[in-house]
């Protein structure tokens, strides 16, 4: 079979992106339909068909190296090879808890990249520290990212979370979140916002066609903070010792109760105490 020739149009790799993210694109650049790239190029492709089968003929069809495209595209990585160069602390295609969000749109721009992207990702990327965009819970598409300079302990608590995972490990952190979510959000509900944020972070927080974030969307980025610290709790026991020393949980409640939550939602102004995590 003679060698495969590249298609007239690269495109630039971008980190974690999903496969099928890649091969829209890769058509797209080059004036082609999405679902006729794989058969005009002749590379196979079923259900059942390994992605590394895959990758050979794909990277010489993108003019990419092979050994790029294989560290940019998870699907591509050895679900085992969890300890090799490249692959540590990545997304894990093949697990039931792997997540595929927009990438962030301003990392995309940044890398020359106009169309969306849609990445593989954990439980514990929600923010862009980089260009401060929510990018996790609620967004569905890139233009529903939302710029979180003036929520500074939202921002903090990305950092927080990433420290959590360090230290309890990502499966003991990840199974705590979802419900350390659930309970809180469900309390704040029934308290009817006792800290009266909504409003005001609505009136400053917008996406990326200028609209305001729903009113969902606003809750969980405001509260995300004291959602990662209650999922820290959960995942460390601490409060269970605390608890059954002295017969109540007020130790829990205060840790994730700041009274002074308020005040930090602020353009600019002194940062709050560090996390003692980070």
């Amino acid at each position: 079979m003679p060698p495969r020739q590249p298609l007239p149009r690269p495109l630039p790799l971008f980190h974690n992106e999903t496969l099928d993210s890649f091969l829209h694109r890769l058509a797209a650049a080059n004036h082609l339909p999405a679902a006729q790239l794989l058969p005009l190029l002749e590379i196979p492709r079923t259900r059942k068909t390994p992605a590394n089968t895959l990758l050979e003929p794909l990277a010489a069809a993108a003019g990419v190296r092979q050994r790029a495209l294989e560290l940019a595209l998870p699907e591509f990585l050895d679900a085992d090879a969890t300890d090799k160069p490249g692959a540590i602390g990545r997304p894990r295609s093949a697990l039931h808890t792997a997540i595929q969000r927009p990438a962030c749109r301003r990392c995309t721009h940044a890398a020359g990249i106009t169309m969306t992207v849609t990445c593989w990702t954990t439980h514990d990327r929600n923010v862009c520290l980089r260009h401060r965009l929510w990018i996790g819970n609620g967004i569905a598409n890139a233009d529903e990212q939302v710029d979180i300079s003036r929520l500074p302990d939202t921002l903090r608590a990305q950092r927080h979370h990433r420290n959590l995972v360090a230290r309890h490990s990502r499966r003991w952190v990840r199974n705590a979140y979802p419900d350390a979510r659930k309970m809180y959000l469900a309390w704040l509900q029934q308290s009817a916002d006792p800290f009266d944020l909504l409003d005001i972070a609505r009136g400053i927080l917008t996406d990326g066609t200028g609209k305001l974030p729903s009113p969902d969307l606003t809750l969980t980025m405001v509260f995300h903070p004291q959602v990662v610290t209650l999922a820290g709790l959960r995942a460390g026991r601490e409060w269970e010792r605390r608890a059954v020393a002295t017969g109540h949980v007020t130790w829990l409640v205060e840790q994730i109760t700041d009274p002074q939550h308020p005040s930090r939602l602020r353009p600019q102004g002194p940062q709050g105490p560090p996390d003692p995590m980070g």
